[in-house]
């Protein structure tokens, strides 16, 4: 579980749908901290958590510079 979660972990900075490798990445990780490759699921996870706020500010981000493209093209 830990090398899975690993590998969700570094996906999820380039493809990540809906958050949905970060949160398996994340779970994966959890569980995978309990078995052999324990490092491998705690990177996983910090790599999830990582990753998830990384794309949290970028769809902030993205949201207010298109709000306010949209109002300024509007105004002029």
């Amino acid at each position: 579980m830990g090398i899975a979660a690993l590998i969700l972990g570094i996906l999820a900075f380039f493809v990540n749908p809906c958050y949905l490798c970060s949160i398996f990445a994340v779970v994966l990780g959890a569980v995978g901290m309990r078995g052999p490759y324990r490092t491998f699921g705690t990177v996983g996870m910090i790599l999830g958590i990582a990753s998830a706020v990384v794309q949290l500010g970028m769809d902030i981000l993205i949201t207010i510079f298109s709000f306010g493209m949209g109002a300024f093209t509007f105004c002029f």
